[in-house]
């Protein structure tokens, strides 16, 4: 079964207060890049 995400709103993205993530990181420690196998 295939996932369907809504897309996001680019106006919306790009008027997020950026002073919200301000510190934050985040690195998911199980992702593969297809491009280095």
């Amino acid at each position: 079964m295939a996932i369907e995400l809504t897309p996001t709103d680019k106006l919306f993205i790009m008027n997020l207060d950026q002073d919200e993530f301000l510190g934050f990181s985040y690195t998911n420690p199980e992702y593969v890049n297809p491009a280095q196998g």
